[in-house]
């Protein structure tokens, strides 16, 4: 019933009406956009034609140098104490690059001089029991002789 209140050609007028005013604004003339648009085309088609271009994209790999770099490892842990040589050196086999000391210290002190210390400590050890060894088998010789 409320739809028959107002007249239909009113209610078409509201939907349609503007609630403020249009304002054309002289825009650039047609040929010019067409022209722009062309020679932008052209251009891009001419670039891709006729130029190189470089693309980045990420990879993931390994880059090798020729000749091969040569991995050296030591045979055990250490901190360097020598080098005997240079970056850039051309180096044969065999030859000592670095002298690395193997050691290892701890709260008593540095392990392999300990170690070393004691070596030398059986080694006086063993000298020592030698030469009673061979001063009794001289005296045994000696006292058999006599006899």
């Amino acid at each position: 019933m409320l739809k028959k209140i107002y007249r239909k050609e009113a209610i078409e007028y509201k939907k349609h009406h503007w609630k403020g005013k249009a304002l054309l604004l002289a825009g650039l003339p047609a040929w010019l956009i067409v022209l722009l648009s062309f020679s932008f085309l052209a251009i891009f088609i001419a670039t891709t034609i006729f130029c190189s271009f470089t693309q980045r994209i990420d990879v993931k790999g390994e880059v090798i140098t020729l000749p091969h770099s040569v991995n050296v490892y030591a045979p055990q842990q250490g901190f360097v104490i020598s080098q005997y040589v240079k970056v850039g050196d051309i180096v044969s086999k065999g030859q000592p690059l670095y002298e690395i000391d193997i050691s290892r210290n701890t709260t008593t002190g540095n392990v392999s001089a300990a170690q070393i210390e004691v070596i030398n400590e059986k080694i006086a050890n063993a000298e020592d029991i030698i030469r009673k060894l061979s001063h009794n088998k001289e005296e045994t010789s000696l006292s058999l002789d006599s006899s």
